[in-house]
């Protein structure tokens, strides 16, 4: 009796996990409650695969976004999915256990026109395409940490300017007790070199050279100089130093 009791229940374990594995996806998040900047919209597929038409957090969206299931990290008990999207791809793992989210591997390419939402709160407007490169990013309880990887400027430039500035790039990487970063050119008309840090206290400090090529459009000169101090012929450099937010420290981990 005991064994057909037994036997019972892992048949009936089976059937419920294998309901909710071959689940449309759809079903399961409508018993979750999502943060209110983050809307879903067209999701096909079950837990182990799927498609989602658009996401959209705060203000940035990601359409056309597929995942796949990777179940080698069930080995180390954790959830793993291969991501790709219109914007590039990468692999997300959760854990369970302390309830945080590893980015790795993610090559995202952000034309910058997409910042429009966002464009009243700049003083120039940039034009080109981002390529995100990232290496590691953790998230845990809605801080940032860990963070490792690359943000290239391609085709660099200013919307409603003719000229195309070259392609630069911005290094972050974890230090001690904080992070930092590391600025350059590839092969630009603006030559750049700049490095910074950010403690864990949210002092923050950065120092850039600029220097550009003669003959350079002057409106592209008129709008350096509205973040850059210009120290003599064809030379500018940015030198900051000051404490970040409370606001903005709380999202970032140590």
């Amino acid at each position: 009796m005991a064994k057909q009791l037994g036997l019972g229940f892992f048949f009936v374990l089976c059937l419920c996990l294998a309901l909710i594995i071959n689940m449309p996806v759809v079903h399961l998040l409508a018993q979750i409650k999502l943060p209110n900047n983050l809307l879903l919209s067209g999701i096909k597929g079950t837990l182990f695969n799927g498609h989602i038409d658009s996401l959209v957090v705060d203000k940035i969206q990601v359409d056309d976004l597929g995942y796949d299931f990777s179940p080698g990290c069930l080995l180390s008990l954790k959830i793993c999915y291969d991501i790709e999207a219109d914007l590039g791809k990468g692999k997300i793992q959760a854990d369970p256990i302390d309830q945080s989210i590893d980015l790795n591997s993610f090559e995202i390419n952000y034309p910058l026109e997409n910042l429009a939402a966002f464009s009243d709160r700049l003083l120039v407007r940039p034009s080109g395409n981002l390529q995100i490169l990232i290496d590691t990013l953790t998230l845990r309880q809605q801080q940032v940490g860990q963070v490792n990887g690359r943000i290239q400027w391609q085709q660099a430039g200013i919307v409603g300017e003719a000229i195309e500035l070259g392609d630069y790039e911005l290094t972050v990487s974890q230090a001690t007790q904080g992070y930092q970063f590391e600025l350059k050119d590839l092969k630009a008309l603006l030559t750049v070199d700049g490095k910074g840090q950010l403690k864990a206290d949210g002092q923050y400090s950065m120092d850039i050279n600029i220097q550009s090529q003669p003959g350079l459009n002057q409106s592209i000169k008129s709008a350096l100089e509205f973040v850059a101090k210009k120290k003599g012929l064809n030379r500018y450099d940015i030198r900051r130093s000051g404490k970040l937010p409370n606001q903005a420290l709380k999202h970032l981990s140590f």
